[in-house]
């Protein structure tokens, strides 16, 4: 029987005074939005890309007062860039930056002010308060950047409330491993804003590179039900169920891929701003590791499976099921150390709960090496397994379960 102790950490106690919001980077706060004004003219989409630099956005206006914040920040200096770039001469196709909807609620256009064939690019006219549409790319403009607000720390990355701190390539159970013990998360991304900082600070952190984010990518046919934004690539094949950031340049910048679960990349942990943690912790014995075979009644995570036949070398007709359990509201990620089966009469089928009545994972034959990983949405899975004993030239699979914990909902990715 294969042994493993596994450990239990109980959360150190977080600190933490009353919190007022501020702005970092030299941004100035105005009414609970972090803005600041370049002076230098540049052209939309190079005042796009400084805006980037800071995890900022060209400010975006929703309503009379805010307009009057930009016009008051910009001092009077004609014509400033803002976040809106419209499609048509329609204001519904006129999207705000922050892919948080258009300027069919709230715009600034005076009349026949909005023209797409003059330019789709917006400036607002800091003298008299009307909104142009202005070629992108002939004119240079200055142009005010906002940045959400956070909370005071000492922390270098400090974003939108919370603290960013990369460290070196771990697996993806190491990685949430080591956030937990800093009182944090495995970083969730949960908006276009987030995804843009966490790839930028990817990007210098680990250029060319994958970097392990909050999310588990539960089907092979859709994303989890409950993430509140995803990014995935939807030309990419996805094979494993653990979620990066890449940097290669054979993927694009800003979507998520999978990657073995198993594989070591680098990672940011989150955790929130201004929060103190005391840095205690006690380890709990809680379970060894242990090796189930066919059809075992109730399994426990941490747990290992194998197919009868790499069990036992040979063939063999069989029908298994797996049904596998872990603690409260943690989930199940089944990780494969070897899956080689008969492409047709081999046969592994995944379901996201405790009976071939729940939502289908996935069914799986063939080989896929040790890449090969699977979540589950809640703390039950289960696993079937069918051969009908025809070719000994297949070792079938041996899978390990683990429990992780997905992000709480009010932060959630994942």
């Amino acid at each position: 029987m294969l042994q493993f102790l596994a450990f239990l950490l109980v959360f150190p106690f977080l600190a933490s005074a009353a919190k007022e919001p501020i702005c970092t980077h030299g941004f100035t706060l105005v009414k609970n939005r972090c803005l600041k004004l370049f002076h230098e003219p540049l052209s939309h989409k190079n005042a796009e890309r400084v805006c980037s630099n800071f995890g900022a956005t060209l400010v975006t206006i929703r309503n009379s007062t805010e307009n009057l914040d930009v016009i008051a920040l910009s001092n009077k200096e004609r014509n400033v860039w803002i976040g809106l770039f419209c499609l048509k001469t329609d204001l519904s196709s006129c999207l705000w930056d922050d892919s948080l909807g258009s300027a069919e609620k709230y715009s600034g256009f005076e009349s026949e002010g909005l023209n797409s064939e003059k330019g789709r690019c917006v400036t607002v006219n800091t003298t008299s308060g009307y909104w142009s549409s202005t070629h992108c790319e002939k004119k240079a403009n200055m142009f005010v950047c906002e940045l959400p607000t956070t909370f005071e720390d000492t922390c270098q990355h400090n974003y939108n409330g919370f603290c960013y701190i990369p460290h070196s390539p771990k697996s993806f159970i190491g990685a949430f491993t080591t956030c937990e013990k800093e009182c944090g998360e495995l970083a969730s991304i949960n908006s276009a804003n987030e995804n843009r900082y966490l790839n930028t600070l990817a990007s210098i952190f680990s250029p060319n590179e994958n970097v392990f984010i909050g999310a588990v990518w539960q089907s092979f046919h859709a994303p989890r039900s409950d993430w509140n934004y995803e990014k995935m690539d939807p030309l990419h094949e996805r094979v494993d169920a653990c979620v990066v950031v890449s940097g290669e340049r054979s993927k694009v910048w800003g979507y998520w891929y999978t990657a073995d679960c198993d594989s070591k990349h680098k990672f940011f942990c989150k955790r929130s701003a201004g929060l103190k943690c005391n840095g205690d912790f006690e380890t709990v014995t809680v379970a060894p590791w242990i090796s189930y075979t066919c059809n075992s009644s109730l399994i426990l995570t941490p747990a290992s499976v194998s197919s009868p036949r790499s069990q036992a070398g040979g063939t063999e007709r069989s029908y298994c099921e797996y049904q596998v359990f872990t603690t409260g509201s943690n989930s199940i990620l089944m990780t494969f150390l070897n899956f080689d089966m008969h492409p047709s009469d081999d046969e592994l089928t995944v379901y996201d709960g405790d009976s071939a009545n729940s939502s289908l994972i996935g069914t799986f034959s063939g080989k896929y090496g040790n890449g090969l990983s699977l979540a589950s949405s809640g703390n039950k899975m289960f696993v079937t397994f069918r051969s009908n004993g025809t070719n000994s030239n297949w070792s079938g699979f041996v899978a390990r379960f683990t429990e992780f914990y997905y992000a709480s909902p009010m932060n959630k990715l994942i």
